[in-house]
């Protein structure tokens, strides 16, 4: 049954399953709650002497009750709440379901929703004073917005992190962010955050990676158009560059002959027994 009930009416549970939290998400929490309402009610049980002990949504009502000390709420502040019947295993069913099955929102969800509330003519302090967040933080997001939507759709995706495509902000230019993300896609290695944000920023795709093939650490760039500087040892042997995976040739090719897709492999890049040997001992060691 839905009832209202008085702040100081309500009690901890021993039951509420969640011990731990968090200071900053408490803080966003009250902020909310200030700015907002209490969206969500509680779910109590009866307790002693009149109480009603607090079964989910513990951290609800520590929120108000700061809200309370802060003389923003008053201490009856009236609370809707859900109230169960008086049984332990209930009680602690519910609040372990309450607590469980939480989703954190996608980033990329959560710039589209504050991109709507600015366009709607809210300031960028505004949202951060009724979230609890910082102005940097919601800086981010709204940068995260801004992103290619190839990024941003891969953001949401769950198929890059939330660091990669930070870096991929690093430039407004969504043209470069996708063509980076288009040549990084293609490629065996994996990128970091602090290579992407150095490709997008140079408008240049460039890697320095130990790929999977040989031990010799290489580097290798997509040079954008119009680009015709060279990095490291791969230009004394490369006529066009290209990814990593197109400067192994087959076993069979030697030394200045053309590979599948038109380079020239250099001697220097060439896999060498001794690196073959300690590749094969390590992988033995990994799989065992």
């Amino acid at each position: 049954m839905i009832r209202t009930i008085p702040l100081n009416k309500l009690v901890q549970s021993p039951r509420n399953v969640r011990k731990h939290s968090d200071a900053a998400a408490d803080a966003e929490l009250a902020a909310s709650i200030a700015a907002l309402g209490l969206l969500q009610n509680l779910i109590v049980g009866p307790g002693a002497k009149g109480k009603f002990e607090v079964e989910a949504g513990e951290r609800r009502r520590r929120a108000m009750l700061v809200l309370a000390d802060d003389k923003v709420l008053p201490r009856d502040h009236q609370v809707s709440c859900l109230v169960l019947e008086d049984t332990v295993e209930a009680a602690v069913e519910t609040s372990l379901a309450e607590n469980f099955h939480r989703l954190a929102m996608n980033p990329a969800d959560e710039a589209v929703a504050f991109a709507s509330l600015i366009e709607s003519g809210v300031s960028i302090e505004d949202v951060a004073r009724r979230f609890g967040l910082t102005v940097r933080f919601v800086e981010g997001r709204l940068r995260l917005a801004m992103l290619a939507p190839v990024v941003f759709e891969a953001l949401a995706a769950g198929e890059i992190t939330l660091d990669i495509a930070k870096a991929y902000g690093a430039t407004s230019d969504q043209a470069i962010q996708a063509q980076v993300f288009e040549q990084v896609s293609s490629a065996y290695y994996a990128p970091n955050p602090d290579s992407i944000r150095s490709m997008v920023l140079s408008g240049t795709v460039r890697g320095n990676e130990t790929c999977g093939s040989c031990c010799a650490t290489i580097q290798c760039a997509v040079l954008s158009p119009g680009s015709a500087s060279l990095h490291g040892n791969a230009s004394a042997g490369l006529r066009s560059i290209t990814p990593c995976r197109s400067l192994h040739a087959p076993p069979t090719q030697q030394p200045g002959e053309r590979s599948e897709h038109g380079s020239l492999l250099s001697e220097n890049l060439r896999p060498s027994r001794v690196s073959s040997q300690r590749q094969s001992r390590t992988f033995r060691q990994i799989d065992n």
